[in-house]
């Protein structure tokens, strides 16, 4: 697609040179450094309007950037560009189609991502994780995503910078409408780990405001589990921290607009010869308000709190106690609006069984719900509770195992204390869930985002789901890619078959350096049916060299699989119209000592033909084959397909692989 604009002499007028063109059909989906995206929402298909270029008659060439208003791209170029030119001179943007958003048919990350976080700045968000992709120590990255669901970041950014072996560990996010602020444990060594941070623009091209992180509390022995909250143009972090006499305290320090820690030392919020544990902060307006677990009285663990004023003065001594009921309370978070505060924790006080318990906390430091509030309580476990700040009534979510499935779980909890119907339920099927978090933009998108392992899997991704305000289906997301994870370096041999209603991609990808089968279905309107995509083939062997076909309702996928020491088998799996894999693992089409390679595999409606290359005994490659059913059943021998004393050369479209198809 090509758009341009002529002009022979310079264009008559005062002011700058404005280019403004109508937009009609697809919806805007944000700005990103590579351009304008716009899209059908419920496909994700569209295209980019990328940045402009002015080219006059001497080859100088200048970028322009485009902008989108009121339903119209605008390119503007400066009067002072338009007088300095020699014409003809012309104006050209960079126009090209996008599958999904940002391209969504890549390959996840390498290694794991783990403990994502999420923060609204408004319209958009900003998702932050604990990732391992680079060479096994954890950093910390994060992308930003517009409400719309499109990852601003494709590749990641990568916030928590270090030059050693420095392990970063359980990240945190607050935002303040114009820039977040990031932080994070980081392991010096075995005996010391300090609390370090750094600002993200969410809409600046130059996302990480500090290159070198911000040290909030470098203080000798461990300092970990920060959490932050934003208030007044500033933030305040919160940790655990053991310097001193060993024992676990709560410490905190407000961080300024311009990344000026106010307490470098550190303020004591609690101290004590009990460990303090598990820290949350909000902001309710007057004060800050922060919570954690004291194990002082049975060591199981209760609810305390205590304010600390915008001076930094530290309000409540001795803390204020939220709940102190039987049995265990653990896992304390807080959220504000206007009026009481709510804090939410996990209490298994009730026969052992984990439930989701809140009581609110005015902002002169009353206590108004004793005993406490019960906000999810069921036959099955409830963990990690979040609650959405700057929100009446407040949205509580937490975690929910039942049957082996995780769900994301809901209610809402009113200023009054009333607990209201269930909010939205959100589950993940066949997949391990973990460390889960939530946001809501000012426009009513929830952003659900959580670590994901497939089962069988070895490796955690960075997932979520952008539920949308009308309650509409969510739009699946992949967050954690890897940089370059898009380009023909890192996904190659693609080949692709119909079955008569959609499409099947596969292709060769890296992961964690080795190479993988990953799959995605396509329908025939381009929406991708499985963003998050398939993966074939198991771990601690490669897989190579993808072929698939289709007998009109499901396909078989086959491949050249290492999985024995030094050989080359055929491996394959059928993959249904729906997506479910019969093995993932694969099976084994022919593995013997001798090197089987370049698959390939055809379909006559009714079953398959498989066909690969394997050395004869004159040293040469035989063509061999085997017939596989619509069930995935198999003779017990393979067909010799040619086998004469020559060397058997496969066509060269088909790059060394034996050509093949049915009449």
């Amino acid at each position: 697609m090509e758009q341009s604009w002529a002009f022979p002499r310079a264009p008559e007028g005062e002011g700058d040179l404005r280019v403004r063109i109508p937009v009609e059909g697809l919806s805007f989906m944000g700005a990103t450094p590579s351009g304008l995206h716009f899209a059908d929402e419920r496909t994700g298909l569209g295209f980019r309007y990328g940045q402009a270029t002015w080219v006059d008659a001497n080859d100088r060439r200048t970028e322009l950037k485009a902008t989108y208003e009121a339903g119209q791209l605008l390119v503007s170029v400066p009067r002072a560009l338009v007088e300095a030119s020699a014409y003809p001179a012309s104006l050209a943007p960079v126009i090209s189609p996008e599958l999904g958003l940002d391209g969504a048919v890549v390959t996840p990350a390498p290694g794991n991502q783990v403990r994502p976080v999420v923060a609204p700045n408004g319209l958009d968000f900003l998702v932050v994780w604990q990732d391992d992709r680079l060479g096994g120590i954890s950093r910390i990255y994060g992308t930003r995503v517009t409400r719309h669901g499109l990852l601003v970041d494709p590749s990641g950014l990568r916030i928590g910078t270090a030059s050693g072996t420095e392990r970063q560990e359980s990240p945190a996010v607050a935002c303040d409408g114009g820039d977040c602020l990031v932080v994070w444990a980081e392991f010096v060594d075995e005996l010391n780990a300090n609390i370090l941070g750094a600002r993200v623009s969410v809409g600046s091209d130059d996302a990480v405001l500090d290159s070198t992180p911000l040290a909030i509390s470098t203080a000798e022995g461990h300092q970990t589990a920060p959490a932050v909250a934003e208030g007044r143009g500033d933030w305040f972090v919160v940790w655990e921290d053991t310097r001193g006499a060993g024992s676990v305290d709560i410490r905190g320090a407000r961080v300024m607009h311009d990344g000026r820690v106010a307490e470098p030392e550190g303020l004591a919020i609690a101290t004590g010869p009990a460990a303090q544990r598990q820290p949350a902060v909000t902001y309710n307006y007057t004060d800050w308000l922060i919570v954690w677990v004291d194990e002082g009285a049975d060591a199981d663990g209760d609810i305390h709190g205590a304010r600390v004023s915008p001076g930094g003065v530290v309000l409540d001594s001795p803390a204020l106690v939220i709940s102190s009921a039987a049995g265990s309370q653990r896992a304390p978070v807080v959220a504000s609006y206007y009026g009481p505060s709510l804090v939410v924790w996990e209490d298994s006080g009730q026969g052992g069984d984990t439930d989701i318990h809140g009581a609110r906390v005015t902002v002169e430091g009353a206590v108004l719900d004793e005993p406490a509030l019960v906000l999810g309580a069921s036959p099955h476990g409830q963990f990690s509770p979040k609650v959405i700040q700057g929100r009446m009534p407040f949205l509580v979510y937490w975690d929910e195992l039942d049957s082996g499935k995780w769900s994301l779980q809901g209610t809402r909890v009113t200023s009054d204390g009333e607990v209201e119907a269930p909010g939205p339920r959100f589950s993940v099927a066949d997949a391990t869930w973990s460390s889960s978090a939530v946001a809501l933009s000012d426009f009513g998108q929830l952003l659900v985002v959580w670590s994901h392992q497939s089962l069988g899997g070895s490796e955690a991704d960075i997932q979520g789901a952008m539920v949308p305000a009308d309650g509409s289906e969510p739009l699946r997301l992949e967050l954690s890619l890897a940089a370059g994870s898009a380009s023909a370096a890192s996904e190659h041999n693609v080949k692709v078959a119909f079955n008569g209603t959609d499409y099947l991609l596969v292709w060769e990808g890296q992961r964690g350096g080795t190479a993988h089968i990953q799959a995605t279905r396509v329908s025939r309107t381009g929406e991708v049916l499985d963003p998050s995509g398939i993966s074939l083939g198991g771990e601690g062997s490669s897989q190579r060299i993808p072929a698939v076909a289709s007998d009109g309702v499901n396909w078989l996928v086959v491949w050249a699989d290492g999985y024995n020491y030094r050989t080359s088998d055929i491996y394959g799996a059928l993959v249904s119209s729906t997506g479910e894999v019969s093995d993932p693992r694969g099976v084994p089409i022919r593995a013997t000592a001798a090197w089987e390679d370049t698959p390939a595999v055809a379909s006559n409606g009714e079953g398959y033909l498989v066909v690969w290359t394997a050395p004869g005994y004159d040293r040469q490659p035989d063509v061999l084959g085997m017939r596989v059913t619509s069930q995935g059943e198999m003779a017990r021998y393979p067909l010799s397909v040619t086998s004469a004393a020559q060397w058997r050369a496969a066509p060269p479209d088909e790059s060394r692989a034996p050509a093949r198809e049915y009449d």
